[in-house]
C-alpha cells in the first residue's frame, strides 16, 4: 500500500503486507494481528505504528517517528530529527550511520538500542535494556535498574541517572565519557576515556558504590553476566566490492549497504548492525585518497589465537569445481603468516565456512561479505559468502582464471580479500593491496601492505617454521593417492602459495585499527 496524501493512513492487519508513506503528516499501522510486516516512513512528519510481532517501521526522511509497541518487533531511523519510541518488550531500535539528532527511547523492558551516526542518543527507561553507542558524538542513558551501556564509537558519551542501579558502562572506543552515580560497574576497555571527570585506566574495571565511591577492582570481568546478555561475544560484518564503477559508486553513497538493509527487511536488526559498521568502514576508506603500494594496514582489534590452527570448509552448494581457487587462496595467506590451515568436512565443524550466497554483484557492487564472531579480541568463528556464479556467472578471465562477469575480480582475488577480513584485517587504502576495498585488475594478490597486515597479527612465515607451526593439511586427492595430503610449509605449500603470491614493491606501511567495533549481540547476518 502506498500513502502519498497529506493527513492519510495505511493499516496493516495481516503477514507480510507493506506500507510505504510517502506523504506528510500520514499514518502507517501493523495491527497485533500482523506479522513480517514493514512500514516505511518517506515523507515528512509522518507516524508508523508497531504493533504485532516481527514487524518493522523505517523513518527513512526526517521528522518522523516510529511507535514500536509490538513484541520483537523493530523501529530504525535513517535520517535527521527522527524519535524511535520502543514500548513493547524484546524489541529494538537503531540509527543508522546517516542518521542525525535522532532519539531511541526504551520504556518496554528487555529491549535494544543500536545507536550509530552522530548526535543521536538511545534512552534505556525501563528496566534491563541495553544501550550499544556505536556512532560518533552520540550518547547512551540509563535511566532505570539492571541496565547496560556500551560505547565503542568516540567522543561519545554514557550516562547512568541517580534513579539507575546495578547499572553497567563499558567503554570500549577512545576520548569516551561515562557519568555515573551509585551502584554502578565502569568497564574502561578502549583509550583515553574519563569517569565522572576523571582519567580511566584501560582494561580496568571500576566499581561505584552507595556512596558514590570508585574503586578499580582491576580485572577484565564482564558486568551483568547473569543478565542473559551475549556481551561476551562481538560480531562484524566487512564487504568486498567489483563491478561497475558507476555501480560501487552508487552504493557506497547510499544510507544504507545493500546487506543490512536486506537484513533489516528481515527483521535481523543485529545482523544489519554488523553489516552497517562493515559499510560505514569501506565508506571511510573510499573516501580517502588512496595510495599505491604503500599505506596504512587496518586492523579490525581482532585475531585468532597465537599457534592456532585453523579450520575451513566449502558449503555443499560449491561443489567440487572450485577446490582449486579456494586451496590457493588459503595457501597464499598461509605462506605469507605462517598460520596454519586445515580443511575439514562439514561446515559445523569449520571455523571459517565459506560458500555462495545471491549478494548481487551487478546492481549491488558487492562480491563478497565476511561476517566473524570474537570475544576479549579473539575470532572463533567466521563465514565467508562470495557471490554466487548462478547469479553472476564466472567465466575465463583475460588471465585465464575464474572472473566474475563483468568485474575483473577473479574468484581467487574474491576468496583471498574475504579471507584477510576472516583474519582480522579491514579494508585499506593502497589500491594494490588485496584488502582494498575494491577489487580491481591492480590488487589481484597480496602486496607489501598486505604481508605487513598479516604479519603484524601472527608473525611471518619463516618465525612460524623455524617454531614448527605452518602445515598446512589440504582434504583431496593427488595422483595416485587419495585422503588427506599434509604438505611442509617450508618446501611444497610456501612454493604453492607463493606461485600466485607477487607482492608489489615494499613501502612505508604503518598500522592502524579500525574504529568501528563490533556488537555484542551473537547474531550473524542473514544468508542471501
Amino acid at each position: 500500500m502506498n500513502v502519498y496524501g497529506t493527513d492519510s493512513h495505511g493499516d496493516a492487519l495481516s503477514s507480510n503486507d507493506q506500507i510505504d508513506v510517502t506523504g506528510n503528516d500520514s499514518t502507517g499501522w501493523s495491527s497485533s494481528a500482523a506479522t513480517n510486516a514493514n512500514i516505511n516512513l518517506t515523507g515528512s512528519s509522518d507516524t508508523a505504528y508497531v504493533s504485532g510481532s516481527d514487524n518493522l517501521g523505517i523513518a527513512s526522511a526526517s521528522n518522523d517517528t516510529v511507535d514500536v509497541y509490538g513484541n520483537d518487533s523493530h523501529g530504525d531511523a535513517l535520517s535527521s530529527d527522527d524519535q524511535i519510541d520502543v514500548t513493547g518488550s524484546n524489541s529494538t531500535g537503531w540509527t543508522s550511520g546517516a542518521a542525525t539528532n535522532s532519539t531511541i527511547d526504551l520504556t518496554g523492558g528487555n529491549d535494544v538500542a543500536s545507536v550509530s551516526g552522530s548526535d543521536n542518543v538511545g534512552i534505556a527507561d525501563a528496566g534491563n535494556d541495553t544501550v550499544d553507542v556505536y556512532g560518533s558524538d552520540s550518547h547512551g542513558d540509563a535511566l532505570s535498574s539492571d541496565d547496560e551501556i556500551y560505547v565503542s564509537g568516540s567522543d561519545s558519551t554514557a550516562w547512568a541517572s541517580s534513579t539507575a542501579w546495578d547499572t553497567g558502562i563499558n567503554l570500549s572506543g577512545s576520548s569516551d565519557v561515562a557519568n555515573a552515580g551509585a551502584d554502578t560497574t565502569v568497564i574502561a576497555h578502549g583509550s583515553d576515556d574519563t569517569l565522572n571527570g576523571d582519567d580511566l585506566g584501560d582494561g580496568t574495571d571500576y566499581d561505584i558504590n552507595g556512596s558514590d565511591d570508585i574503586s578499580a577492582s582491576g580485572g577484565d570481568d564482564e558486568y551483568g553476566s547473569d543478565s542473559g546478555s551475549d556481551s561476551d561475544d562481538d560480531i562484524s560484518g566487512y564487504y568486498g566490492f567489483a563491478g561497475n564503477q558507476s555501480v560501487i559508486n552508487s552504493a557506497l553513497g547510499s544510507n544504507i549497504g545493500s546487506i543490512a538493509q536486506y537484513d533489516l527487511s528481515i527483521g535481523n536488526v543485529a545482523g544489519a548492525v554488523a553489516a552497517e559498521k562493515g559499510f560505514q568502514q569501506a565508506q571511510a576508506t573510499a573516501a580517502v585518497t588512496p595510495t599505491s603500494g604503500t599505506g596504512s594496514v587496518v586492523d579490525s582489534g581482532n585475531q585468532w589465537a597465537a599457534g592456532e590452527v585453523i579450520t575451513w570448509s566449502m558449503a555443499s552448494d560449491m561443489g567440487s569445481q572450485y577446490d582449486a581457487e579456494v586451496q590457493q587462496a588459503f595457501s597464499t595467506w598461509a605462506a605469507a603468516s605462517g598460520i596454519t590451515f586445515k580443511e575439514v568436512s562439514g561446515s559445523s565443524n569449520a571455523d571459517i565456512q565459506v560458500g555462495f550466497s545471491d549478494l548481487g554483484t551487478p546492481t549491488t557492487g558487492v562480491a563478497g561479505y565476511t561476517t566473524f564472531q570474537a570475544s576479549g579480541g579473539l575470532i572463533s568463528g567466521a563465514s565467508i559468502q562470495l557471490e554466487d556464479p548462478n547469479q553472476d556467472a564466472l567465466v575465463a578471465g583475460t588471465n585465464g582464471q575464474p572472473t566474475y562477469s563483468g568485474t575483473d575480480a577473479t574468484l581467487e582475488q574474491v576468496l583471498l580479500h574475504e579471507i584477510g577480513h576472516a583474519l582480522g584485517l579491514a579494508d585499506d587504502s593502497d589500491q594494490n593491496s588485496i584488502m582494498y576495498y575494491e577489487l580491481t585488475s591492480g590488487n589481484q594478490t597480496l602486496d607489501s601492505t598486505d604481508i605487513a597486515g598479516i604479519q603484524s597479527l601472527y608473525g611471518s612465515a619463516s618465525s612460524a617454521a623455524q617454531s614448527g607451526a605452518g602445515a598446512t593439511t589440504l582434504t583431496g586427492t593427488t595422483t595416485g593417492t587419495a585422503g588427506p595430503i599434509t604438505v611442509d610449509h617450508q618446501l611444497n605449500q610456501l612454493i604453492a602459495g607463493m606461485a600466485s603470491f607477487n607482492p608489489h614493491p615494499a613501502g612505508s606501511t604503518n598500522l592502524s585499527h579500525d574504529h568501528h567495533e563490533q556488537h555484542h549481540t551473537v547474531l550473524a547476518a542473514s544468508a542471501h
